[in-house]
């Protein structure tokens, strides 16, 4: 697979994340309304994560699809294997820029 296709299926597995955590998201309110977030923050985080998957994309020596990002009250957690060191703290430093993140919870490992 060459870059631009490996670009296309990245974009396109984004697209799809951001639907499925839309509807999660939505599925989540309607089952916990009365305990959490209202659904504008439901979908505020969606936003989130969304955001920074998508800069993950746009970062050279990245592994952007070993990498999983959730969003909880602004609040991003990172998650998954990477090759190296530099990509635990560039994940995270990528993570910091993106607008209405509060803190993230860098739970990236060294792959074995």
């Amino acid at each position: 697979m060459d870059h631009k296709d490996r670009v296309r299926q990245d974009v396109s597995d984004i697209h799809n994340d951001i639907r499925k955590t839309r509807d999660d998201a939505t599925k989540a309110y309607l089952d916990h309304k009365e305990d959490h977030q209202s659904m504008g923050e439901y979908m505020d985080d969606a936003g989130i994560t969304a955001k920074v998957k998508a800069k993950f994309l746009g970062q050279k020596g990245l592994d952007s699809m070993s990498i999983k990002v959730t969003t909880v009250d602004g609040v991003v957690t990172l998650m998954g294997d990477v090759k190296d060191s530099g990509q635990i703290s560039m994940a995270e430093s990528v993570a910091r820029q993106v607008k209405g993140v509060k803190s993230v919870d860098n739970k990236l490992v060294l792959e074995v």
